[in-house]
This record gives structure tokens, C-alpha cells and sequence, in this order.
């Protein structure tokens, strides 16, 4: 729409119109009110004002249109070249202004189709603006009313808001805990424990699982804590009545299957065959009475998300063999061939080497039982980014219909009541159970009366990921013991340089130095290093309850004791250049995040 009083200038904005290639219908109105007539009854999609008519001047008839339509774009046509009403005028709201006689065809078209797409970008920002407000509004709300204490920590470790349970939960004000550190170490995606020391002096036990997220515009970090000190108190009553109970019946049995063992040997007297035949069914029940109070144990543990792992670099060759031989006598009864392969030596991987036996001796274990004549083959192998076991037997088999519930607890196939292998019907869950705990995959495939096969795939962890994994698991072992520890880096400088020399011999002498630190350590002291594998001669040792002095003194009589190895060897020809830092916990910070970033920031220790 033009409002223009002069008859002669609309004629001109019209021709100008229909000139140039437009998609425009013009309405003309030669006064303000007429204007706004037009406005109220017509859809107009833009006004070109004339800042003087003659029932209105300057600002006054945009003021007017503006109040009516907020959201019609206005492009003001004057006759005066005058900047300050023209710079007050967009201030408030104006699309452009153009000076009468100044004005082209194409300008006023781009001009008009500037003005249409500005205003439609200003509204969509201000409906996404609103949007945003409200789900901002919607998320404090839902935070607020949430029954588990929700806090916003930024990305320096200030707490930036609590809701009502997160008061609650500390016996604190909102204020007392805004502007504060937040003083627990922050794991994105993972549930922690944390034991919070409440204002009465209470003690109380929460689980905590951090997301990262956008807060106010900025990076931030929402930790929900929810109370678990009942929960735990029930289930350490729990556990400590099943480890009661199961002490209770393992000492009887024990004392029982030793009393049959003297027997069956002779020792008592000699016995007849009929007594010989009892006592060894005697026997083998007890064996599995024994097998179930220790398959129920760890269930319980499982269930609880109580089993623990201490995770190590794990000879993938050496452990099957470990396992293999433990079984050859009882293959050997029934006539089984035990076969063990290893795609080549030499293959570790960073497992719990217990929870592994437990799980290649579960599922040997099984195989025995279910396979009257052939073989058992235990097979292990590298494959991309993971390490295979398999366990493949020649066996009764499943069918197809029970794969599925292959694993569930207390679940047998393949077998009928009366004499038989027996088991607890829990092995295959367990089993399941330990290789998801260790982030794996487990399948079975089986054929009735060709065999079945088990396929175990565990990830091979990377350098960073194992060093961020004996970190996280120091913190914790920490804070559960309010305890303490001290890392020392110690960097090669000259490594890559030593290896385009001599490749082979750079890293076997980093090996040995290696080895070297690891025996002049304690048992509990861990060193990891990427020396070896990798390009960077990097080698961190983890000190448990070590405070920095210590660490410091640790750390010199290291240094002492390569630097003399490598004069007494002359194994290189250049100088080993080192640099070395030192970090502790909680005395440095108490953030996970920030320890390998101030270690590797550390010019000196």
C-alpha cells in the first residue's frame, strides 16, 4: 500500500511498479486515515508512508501504523534528506527510508524486497526467541519439580543453579550452594557415587549422572544426584547376609567333601564298590551345591552392579591355556579332544584377566558337559578394533527357538530330569553379564546334533581411553577410601627422533626402561605407557596414596636409575632428553577432566 497525497508521485511509484519484473498489487490512499482504513480491512504485506500529508507529518503516521501493525514492514518516501528523523525513524521500527526523486525502479523493487524478508527474519527470530524462552521456562520448571537434585555446574566447576531437591538433599540454601564449586569430579555419561557430607553431619550416600549442556547460552554441565543411602544400606545387608549364609554352608561342606575324599582314598578302611558309588554321587552333588553358592554370589553382585573389575593387560595365548589345562583330565574321561589356537603370539588386551577365566571357564565347562565325543576348540584372535574368543563344540546343540533365551538366569536346555549333567542354570548369565560389564558382545550359533559354538568380541582399548580408565578408577578408589594419589608424567623429548635413527632399538630400550621403573615400584604402583606401540615416548606412573613429596622423591630416584641404565648399556648413541610433572589428587584438582591437560601442560615437576 502507498499513502502518498500527490497524485502525480503515485503515478510514479506505480509505473516504477509494474516497470521492473513484480509479483506487487499496489492500493493507493492519498491521506493517513484513508491508510488505515485500508490497513484494517485489506491484507497488506507493506506501506510506503509519505512523511508529509496532509493529516499527518514525519514519524507521526508511522507511529500510527505501527501501533495498528506491528508487523507490517514500513518504508518511509520523503521529500526532506533528513538523517536524524530518518535514523530516529529506523530506531523505532522503520524499514528504510528513500528521498523522493532519488528513487530508481530497481532500487525501490530491491528495496521493497528487502524490507518483506527482513521483517519475515525478524519474526521467525522472534518465534524461535519465544519458543526458546518457553522451553527454557518449561526445563527450569521440569528441573525445579524434579524429585532428584539437579545442578548446573559451567565449565569452571561453579555451581550456576540447584532446584529445591538439590537443597534438600545438602541441608543447604540455594545461596550457600550458587557461586560455589562444585567440589565432585565430573564424568559425563557416567553414574558415580558420592558421599556428601550434609549440614547436620549426616552422612548420605548419592548416585550421581552427569549430561553435558547448553545453559543460558554457555557450555554447561547438569548433574542429577539422587539419594541411594537406603538403597546401599540394603544392599550391603543384602550381600553381607548372602556372604554370611554362604560362609555358613561352604565351611560344612567343605568339611563333608574332605570326610568323603578320606574315605573314597581309603584311609578310614576299605569300602565296597556299592559304598565306593554312593560316595562319589555324595561327592558331586556337593561340588555342585558348592558350584550354585558361588554362581548365586556373583548373580547377586551382577544384579547389584557390585561386581567390580581390575582390569590389567591380559596375554590373550597364555590365559587360554590356562584355562584349556585345567580341563584336560576331565575331557580326557570322556574321551574329548581339548583344542586351543591363537591367531598368532603376542596378542594383549587390557581385561579383567579373573572375570576372563570365569568366562572361558564357564562356557569350556558347558561345552563338556553337553558333548559326549569329539572336540572342544577354544580359539582367540585380533580382528580390527576388537580381540575374539570363540568356544566351539561338537555337541547335542540347541534349537532354534531357545537361542533366545540361552541367556536368561536359572535356564537349561538339552537336558531331562533324572541322572545327567546338572548345572544352576545361571553360568550363561553370568557369563553374558561379564562381557557387558567389559563394554563386549557375546552370541551363540548351534545346530542339534552338530554343535554349538560361542563367540565372545571384546574391545581393544586405546592408549588415551586405558589412561583415562586407571584415572578414573584412582579417583574413585580414592574417594571411597578419602584417600589420595600422586601421577608422574615423564616425556621423552627426543623420542621420535630416536626411533627415525634406530626404530627397533629406540623401542626396545624403551621397553626395558619400562620394565626397569615397573620393578622399582610396589605392587600397587601402575605404569602405562604408548612407548612401545606408538611413536611418543610417553610413560605415566600411578602412585596410590602418595602425596606430592613422595611423589617428587619417587620421581627422582627414577630419573637416577634410567639415566644410569642407559650410561651402563650405552644402548644409544643420543642423549635421552627428559621432561617430566608431577600431579596429585585431590591436592591439585579434584576434576578428572583437568589432570592429563595440567600433566602435559607441565614444563617441569
Amino acid at each position: 500500500m502507498l499513502i502518498e497525497d500527490n497524485p502525480g508521485d503515485a503515478r510514479l511509484v506505480q509505473e516504477m511498479l509494474e516497470e521492473g519484473i513484480s509479483q506487487f498489487h499496489m492500493v493507493w490512499a492519498d491521506h493517513l486515515q484513508a491508510g488505515l482504513e485500508l490497513l484494517g480491512s485489506e491484507e497488506i504485506d507493506l506501506v510506503l508512508l509519505d512523511f508529509g500529508l496532509p493529516d499527518s507529518q514525519g514519524l507521526d503516521g508511522f507511529e500510527k501504523i505501527h501501533s495498528r501493525k506491528p508487523n507490517v514492514p514500513v518504508i518511509a518516501i520523503t521529500g526532506l534528506d533528513d538523517e536524524k528523523v530518518s535514523a530516529e525513524g529506523i530506531r523505532r521500527g522503520l524499514q528504510d527510508c528513500l528521498i523522493k526523486g532519488k528513487v530508481e525502479g530497481i532500487l525501490l523493487l530491491r528495496t521493497i524486497n528487502y524490507a518483506i524478508e527482513r521483517q519475515r527474519l525478524q519474526l521467525e527470530l522472534e518465534r524461535f526467541a519465544k519458543e526458546l524462552k518457553d522451553s527454557e521456562v518449561r526445563l527450569r520448571n521440569i528441573i525445579e519439580q524434579n524429585v532428584d537434585g539437579i545442578i548446573i555446574v559451567d565449565q569452571n566447576g561453579t555451581t550456576r543453579f540447584v532446584n529445591n531437591a538439590a537443597t534438600l538433599l545438602f541441608e543447604r540454601k540455594s545461596d550457600e550452594l550458587l557461586g560455589q564449586n562444585f567440589g565432585f569430579p565430573i564424568t559425563v555419561g557416567e553414574k558415580t557415587e558420592l558421599e556428601i557430607n550434609r549440614k547436620s553431619g549426616e552422612p548420605l550416600t548419592a548416585e550421581m549422572y552427569v549430561n553435558q549442556i547448553t545453559w543460558e547460552g554457555e557450555s554447561a554441565y547438569q548433574a542429577s544426584l539422587r539419594d541411594i543411602t537406603e538403597h546401599k544400606r540394603l544392599a550391603e545387608a543384602k550381600d553381607e547376609f548372602i556372604s554370611t549364609v554362604s560362609h555358613e554352608l561352604r565351611t560344612p561342606l567343605s568339611i563333608i567333601k574332605e570326610a568323603i575324599s578320606l574315605v573314597l582314598d581309603g584311609i578310614t578302611g576299605e569300602i565296597n564298590e556299592q559304598q565306593k558309588k554312593i560316595l562319589v554321587t555324595s561327592k558331586k552333588n556337593i561340588d555342585r551345591l558348592a558350584r550354585l553358592i558361588n554362581d548365586l554370589l556373583d548373580m547377586s553382585k551382577i544384579k547389584a552392579g557390585r561386581l567390580e573389575l581390575r582390569k590389567t593387560w591380559v596375554d590373550v595365548s597364555s590365559t587360554i591355556n590356562k584355562v584349556v589345562s585345567a580341563f584336560e583330565s576331565t575331557a580326557k574321561e570322556k574321551g574329548l579332544e581339548l583344542i586351543t589356537r591363537c591367531s598368532g603370539d603376542g596378542i594383549d588386551i587390557y581385561v579383567d584377566e579373573d572375570k576372563i577365566i570365569q568366562l572361558l571357564t564357564i562356557l569350556i565347562d558347558n561345552s563338556i558337559k553337553f558333548t559326549s565325543k569329539g572336540s572342544i576348540e577354544v580359539y582367540g584372535k585380533e580382528k580390527d578394533e576388537v580381540v575374539e574368543f570363540s568356544v566351539t563344540d561338537t555337541g547335542i546343540g540347541v534349537h532354534k527357538e531357545d537361542l533366545p533365551n540361552l541367556f536368561d538366569n536359572f535356564t537349561q536346555f538339552g537336558r531331562v530330569d533324572g541322572p545327567g549333567e546338572k548345572g544352576t542354570g545361571l553360568g550363561l548369565s553370568i557369563a553374558k553379564s561379564i562381557v557387558e560389564i567389559q563394554k563386549g558382545k557375546i552370541w551363540v550359533e548351534s545346530e542339534v546334533g552338530r554343535g554349538t559354538k560361542f563367540t565372545i568380541t571384546l574391545p581393544k582399548l586405546d592408549y588415551e581411553e586405558i589412561l583415562k580408565q586407571y584415572l578414573s578408577d584412582a579417583i574413585k578408589e580414592a574417594e571411597k577410601k578419602e584417600s589420595f594419589f600422586s601421577v608422574i608424567r615423564i616425556l621423552v623429548l627426543n623420542f621420535k627422533a630416536m626411533v627415525r635413527e634406530s626404530n627397533e632399538k629406540a623401542k626396545a630400550t624403551m621397553k626395558e626402561i619400562i620394565e626397569l621403573i615397573k620393578n622399582s615400584l610396589r605392587n600397587s604402583d601402575i605404569v602405562v605407557s604408548n612407548a612401545v606401540s606408538d611413536d611418543v615416548g610417553e610413560i605415566f606412573i600411578l602412585l596410590p596414596e602418595t602425596k606430592r613429596e613422595g611423589a617428587i622423591l619417587v620421581l627422582g630416584r627414577t630419573e637416577e636409575k634410567v639415566r644410569q641404565y642407559l650410561s651402563d648399556q650405552k644402548k644409544l648413541e643420543r642423549k635421552i632428553n627428559f621432561n617430566t610433572g608431577v600431579f596429585s589428587f585431590p591436592e591439585d584438582t579434584r576434576e578428572e577432566r583437568e589432570i592429563l591437560s595440567k600433566l602435559r601442560d607441565t614444563k617441569n615437576g
